[in-house]
């Protein structure tokens, strides 16, 4: 089990690939305080074989920034090994009245073909636009998966 990063793979293993794109009012650094929201707030697994499993944010303004999944590393506790890991892009309109939001699940684990923790990575995506839409009514996905 390892990760996937090339695009020939990512195509015949995982429709989760194509960026989930999305248009709002609200600014980047409202956007970006909704995406460390949801990040913070969403609890680590507990339970016997999964414990630590959580959300981790890395990134630096403009960004894109990284969203991980996994539990900490033995040795490096501030420091996570990687199941999925998710790059989220903030692009203000030239005008400055709109923020284009993207996500991408860009590397990932299998097992038999099958994205590990695929409910956790839908989860993120679910909570980060139903926090967009708290926040802006009018956001609207452009387009992406299906389902």
């Amino acid at each position: 089990m390892g990760m996937i990063t090339k695009r020939f793979h990512q195509r015949t293993t995982n429709r989760l690939v194509e960026p989930i794109r999305g248009i709002t009012r609200l600014g980047v650094d409202q956007v970006h305080q909704l995406l460390r929201h949801v990040v913070e707030q969403t609890p680590a697994k507990t339970g016997l074989l999964w414990s630590g499993e959580m959300l981790w944010l890395f990134g630096d303004a403009p960004g894109p920034w990284r969203v991980y999944f996994g539990p900490p590393a033995r040795k490096e506790p501030d420091k996570v090994r990687r199941i999925w890991r998710a790059d989220v892009t903030l692009k203000p309109s030239a005008d400055g009245t709109q923020t284009l939001v993207v996500v991408e699940l860009v590397q990932w684990k299998t097992s038999d073909g099958l994205l590990v923790n695929r409910r956790e990575f839908e989860r993120f995506r679910d909570d980060l636009a139903m926090h967009i839409t708290h926040g802006d009514p009018t956001y609207t996905l452009l387009g992406g998966p299906a389902g």
